[in-house]
């Protein structure tokens, strides 16, 4: 399969390509960052989210190789600090461009080459989409929440025609190593696995939380009055300090 990647400089990208390599699987990847060298099948451009002209040469770059992607993961967010008082425009502004309207112009562009031929895209979301938890990064859980809507209004318009697929992903923290006990946290590698056998497998779903536990957790959540949340949180962080 073919895969295109967004953000594969680090984390989650990075650990994506190296699996889908290992795997035999062709990655096109793009970061604003380098990325180390992995091997042959790994095509990577620089690119700016924020920026249409940069999104624009990687869809010719690629149209010119002739590489047409059977899946794309939207990977790619950016997390800024954003709350003192208030929330920071600039932090917020450039959180949608990234999260939101790069992600959605390229989702687009790729889409319109396509034809008549079926992809799977993948919106890699957060758990913190259902609730902001991480105090001072705003911006961030409410762009996320925004990316889940419009991959649930994808979904079901496509759902009708069978040609795309449309899922998101709600991923409770991830890190490089986590130790058995830690219940809501996965590595990086397992979600990775996790993406590509969801592919392979060519799923028909349009949601999944992982790992499940965390995600049900942050739904729950939903449901509890936020002073009786705070509460919880507040105790829960006391005993983890």
């Amino acid at each position: 399969m073919r895969f295109f990647i967004t953000g594969i400089s680090r984390g989650l990208g990075l650990a994506l390509t190296k699996q889908c390599v290992l795997r035999g699987h062709e990655v096109w990847g793009v970061s604003r960052s380098d990325i180390p060298e992995l091997g042959e099948g790994v095509r990577h451009t620089k690119c700016d989210l924020r920026l249409s002209s940069d999104i624009d040469r990687v869809y010719f770059a690629m149209a010119a190789e002739g590489y047409s992607p059977d899946v794309v993961v939207l990977n790619a967010a950016h997390i800024g600090e954003d709350f003192a008082g208030g929330i920071d425009p600039d932090v917020l502004r450039c959180t949608f461009e990234v999260n939101i309207l790069g992600n959605i112009r390229l989702l687009n562009l790729i889409q319109r080459a396509a034809g008549h031929k079926s992809i799977i895209f993948f919106n890699i979301s957060s758990v913190y989409s259902f609730r902001a938890i991480t105090a001072g990064k705003l911006s961030y859980s409410a762009s996320k929440c925004a990316m889940d809507m419009l991959f649930d209004g994808l979904h079901t318009h496509h759902n009708r025609n069978g040609l795309h697929r449309f899922i998101t992903l709600n991923l409770g923290p991830l890190k490089e190593r986590c130790s058995p006990l830690n219940f809501f946290s996965k590595t990086y590698l397992n979600a990775a696995q996790k993406i590509i056998l969801t592919a392979e497998k060519n799923s028909v779903r349009d949601a999944l939380s992982y790992p499940l536990r965390a995600g049900l957790a942050c739904r729950m959540t939903r449901l509890l009055p936020n002073r009786l949340f705070l509460g919880i949180l507040n105790l829960i962080k006391a005993k983890i300090k």
